[in-house]
């Protein structure tokens, strides 16, 4: 099983394309285990790219590919924004995205990725759209 770690702003995500992970039943299961640091490979989470292996396009038209994020703990992330970076070095970097922007589908929505540094040694730099911040209200104050 191939995979390729990253790391954005100090988060790690281990990232696979989905097709390698065909035979895996439970993607929670499989990512809390993965991401174990001391019994796995260790990391903030991983990331799913999915495309189309013949057309090498997303399953969904206005996007480029679909991501999916799961947390260390298992369960699936509506969005990570260091983790679909993340996603998107693997893409430029593995060469099977080209193009200087890079609309990934996730969960919350499409997200847009323009490249816009690369150097010579696997870094990337991006302008994110990731769309405004929906904050749950978690506490009550009186």
């Amino acid at each position: 099983m191939r995979f390729t770690k990253f790391q954005g702003f100090g988060n790690d995500y281990i990232v696979f394309e989905a097709d390698q992970l065909r035979a895996v039943s439970d993607l929670g299961d499989f990512a809390r285990r993965i991401c174990n640091r001391h019994y796995g490979a260790g990391s903030d989470g991983i990331a799913v790219v999915q495309y189309d292996l013949q057309q090498r396009v997303a399953t969904n038209e206005a996007a480029d590919f679909q991501v999916r994020i799961f947390n260390p703990d298992g369960s699936e992330a509506g969005m990570s924004g260091n983790g679909t970076r993340c996603a998107a070095s693997y893409l430029f970097f593995h060469g099977l995205w080209s193009d200087d922007l890079v609309r990934l589908q996730t969960r919350n929505g499409i997200k847009r990725y323009t490249l816009l540094e690369r150097s010579n040694h696997g870094s990337f730099l991006f302008r994110s759209e990731l769309g405004e911040p929906r904050l749950r209200q978690r506490f009550r104050f009186r």
